[in-house]
């Protein structure tokens, strides 16, 4: 498995907070919540990427509640 590139926008810690039935899984390793996170990290870039430059240079609080929730629901379907 490739090395996963940092998340900004969320963490595995802030993911396992919001979500605490996640460390209950045992099957799930961070590092695979950090893969999560990265895949919904890149979709939210592509998104944004079109408007802004990416990485941003300011800490958005809406796009770590964002980037949270859609890794948590991710996680939830698989």
């Amino acid at each position: 498995m490739p090395a996963t590139a940092p998340v900004s926008y969320t963490s595995v810690t802030r993911i396992g907070s919001a979500f605490p039935a996640i460390n209950s899984v045992t099957t799930l390793s961070s590092g695979v919540i950090a893969q999560f996170a990265g895949d919904v990290e890149a979709r939210i870039n592509a998104i944004i990427g079109k408007q802004y430059t990416i990485p941003l240079a300011a800490d958005c609080p809406l796009l770590t509640a964002i980037a949270t929730r859609e890794a948590i629901y991710a996680i939830a379907v698989q």
